[in-house]
């Protein structure tokens, strides 16, 4: 066990769970996220696995709820038949059965590329087999669903007292303040700021560019991380906002988020970003035809068709006269699904999907192969079962509805909605895992508390702390 710079920061978030109240734990949790490429402690006995201190974290997480009297049986209660959770449970045991099983079974039959990212070991075509990526991969993911039920077990307390809004607050200040950073760093030239907390044993892309334009990666390893990060909430903070959300800073927040974004240069990011703006728009548009769109999503509809034009123009202006602005263009656009990096992403589908084929649909277990899109992996780690069961979570959950309708709950609830369409916008272009990681299941938990016919854990005793 190697203990790091950032040792220090995965304990004190963990100290810090069990000294505050539980009302105030989502928010010391979701203040560890942005801390994606820090290490807690590497294990070079475990092939050099890095605990990041999202993770780390994210086990006391866990812990603290489950540390309440009757804890369980709320916790269970979010997992009846056909609710979102019940799906997930089923999805989640259908993952572990297949990965115990698929490698040992199948072992030196097929060739996957491998989902190592330690230097020298990334994407290469092997056997499958057992490997440690197994069981990494799927402790995230089970850690990842656990989130999911400890946020829906014990939103009661957190809806009371705001500490959902509190939290989401956190998260995308931390996360905006490493973006800074990073910022800084690429304007001043090297990495000074935020060297110290890039400890863990993954690859760290932070000397890219695109075009002469250094790409911002806060603090995650690669782009394409920071990229889908600040793409979820950055849907999550724009529909809360045009849902009438009363967080006065949120047109600040998703106006910084969107800088970010596009400071990435990542073509996936900037897809995914497009897609999203025009669904809005689409649905927008037919609830002012309805009579019931509101104020705010109204005017960022009129807003959208005022300025999209003239961008429009400039855009086109910009690629028939600037030959260093075509050239941008050209890298992150036009010549993508040409490059190497885009026909070695196809190549890992296609490698992916002729795989599970060969075991008859079971799925090749989770952390078993490489992919790049979350339905490739979701179908090749899991098979038809895993699938099948993913699908009615995710259906099960947009399609809840809030049953005591107030405005800011309905914002809240809208812009988790939002937030969770658009990482998977993006996760179904570049994901290489299985796991939609803590953001996704941290709004999809608000979602299924914030819908449930009966607040599940409103009346547990020991769950909902005194006022």
């Amino acid at each position: 066990m190697e203990f790091v710079a950032t040792t220090v920061f995965g304990l004190a978030f963990a100290a810090a769970l069990f000294f505050f109240r539980p009302e105030k734990r989502l928010a010391i949790y979701s203040a560890s996220i942005p801390f994606s490429a820090a290490a807690t402690v590497n294990l070079p006995a475990f092939g050099g696995t890095s605990i990041v201190i999202p993770a780390f974290v994210g086990m006391f997480f866990i812990a603290a709820f489950i540390l309440h009297k009757n804890a369980l049986p709320a916790a269970l209660k979010t997992m009846r038949p056909y609710e979102p959770g019940f799906f997930l449970a089923i999805f989640a045991l259908t993952a572990l059965g297949v990965t115990f099983l698929s490698p040992r079974l199948f072992q030196g039959m097929i060739e996957v590329y491998s989902l190592a990212r330690i230097d020298g070991a990334s994407g290469k075509l092997a056997p499958l087999g057992p490997s440690t990526s197994n069981v990494t991969q799927t402790f995230f993911l089970i850690q990842a669903l656990l989130v999911y039920m400890v946020v829906s077990a014990s939103i009661p307390w957190f809806r009371r007292r705001g500490a959902v809004m509190t939290a989401l607050t956190v998260l995308t200040g931390v996360h905006l303040i490493f973006m800074g950073l990073d910022a800084i760093d690429n304007m001043i030239g090297g990495n000074a700021l935020l060297s110290w907390m890039r400890t863990a044993n993954y690859r760290i892309i932070d000397d890219s560019s695109v075009g002469g334009i250094p790409r911002l990666i806060g603090g995650f390893a690669e782009a394409s991380g920071f990229a889908y990060f600040t793409l979820g909430l950055f849907g999550f903070w724009f529909v809360y906002w045009a849902a009438g959300g009363a967080q006065r800073a949120a047109p600040y927040i998703f106006t910084a988020l969107g800088a970010g974004l596009i400071m990435a240069t990542s073509s996936s990011g900037y897809a995914a970003l497009g897609i999203f703006m025009l669904g809005f728009s689409a649905i927008q548009l037919v609830k002012l035809l309805r009579r019931r769109s509101n104020r705010r999503g109204s005017a960022a509809l009129i807003l959208g068709f005022v300025i999209a034009p003239f961008l429009a123009g400039i855009f086109a202006l910009l690629l028939s006269t600037s030959p260093a602005f075509f050239n941008f263009v050209d890298l992150v656009a036009l010549s993508k699904l040409e490059s190497s990096s885009g026909v070695e992403r196809s190549t890992w589908n296609e490698a992916a999907l002729g795989a599970v084929w060969q075991t008859g649909m079971l799925g090749l277990g989770v952390g078993s192969v490489r992919t790049s899109s979350i339905m490739v992996g979701i179908v090749a780690s899991t098979g038809l079962i895993g699938t099948v069961m993913y699908a009615a979570f995710l259906g099960t959950l947009f399609t809840r509805y809030n049953p005591v309708s107030d405005r800011e709950s309905n914002a809240v609830i809208a812009g988790c909605k939002a937030g969770c369409i658009a990482l998977f916008l993006l996760a179904a272009m570049t994901h290489s895992s299985v796991n939609m990681g803590a953001p996704f299941y941290i709004f999809a938990g608000v979602i299924a508390a914030l819908t449930a016919r009966s607040r599940v854990a409103a009346h547990v005793p020991g769950l909902v702390p005194a006022r």
